[in-house]
């Protein structure tokens, strides 16, 4: 997939995160990832549930996949332990893995992370929508000298800078290319507390 028109504003639909009706309360997440050249733009929007991609002229994006993560059963503990104030740190590092493996509910680390050739997690400021929409967005670029000749597979959120508690795990149907040092990726991390219908 090739974007190359200046100033182009595209959206990553999400509509596998969208369902009809929830018979119960729910959290769930939307990833989406963007392999490109030159910078870009990103921004969540919460109204359509979809990532929007702006590209300035002279940017090129490559490819862009997006799917379900899964809250692993770790994540879930630690996000209500949380609520009760039982734990304090916030997941706030995104880490790349090369395997595409399907995560399972019992995951406690990528499958394969990636920790070499400046492929380290990623502190990320996370932004909370507001208006009761119940989202948080997470979003990292690991840039043209970060992760050269890697392929990525899977997407991990965790509490720390290395170990730590895995929150919730992604993993593509199809790997990235092989990065190499012209190219960045994007990853833009949502997670939803849906209300019940």
């Amino acid at each position: 997939m090739q974007f190359l028109l200046p100033q182009r504003r595209v959206k990553e639909d999400c509509e596998l995160f969208m369902a009809d009706s929830f018979s119960h309360a729910s959290l769930a997440g939307y990833v989406t990832g963007i392999m490109h050249r030159g910078p870009i733009e990103t921004c969540w929007n919460d109204e359509t549930r979809s990532v929007e991609i702006t590209i300035p002229e002279g940017s090129e994006v490559l490819e862009v996949q997006s799917g379900h993560n899964m809250i692993v059963n770790t994540g879930l503990d630690y996000i209500v332990a949380m609520l009760g104030g039982l734990q304090t740190t916030p997941a706030k590092y995104l880490a790349l893995g090369s395997n595409n493996a399907a995560p399972a509910a019992g995951n406690t680390t990528l499958t394969s992370e990636n920790t070499t050739g400046g492929c380290v997690r990623k502190l990320v400021t996370p932004v909370a929508t507001g208006g009761g929409s119940g989202t948080i967005t997470y979003t990292a670029t690991w840039g043209q000298t970060e992760n050269p000749s890697t392929i990525t597979g899977e997407v991990g959120l965790f509490t720390a800078s290395s170990s730590g508690v895995m929150i919730a795990h992604y993993a593509y149907g199809t790997p990235y290319p092989t990065k190499d040092s012209a190219t960045s990726l994007t990853i833009v991390y949502a997670i939803t507390a849906q209300q019940a219908s």
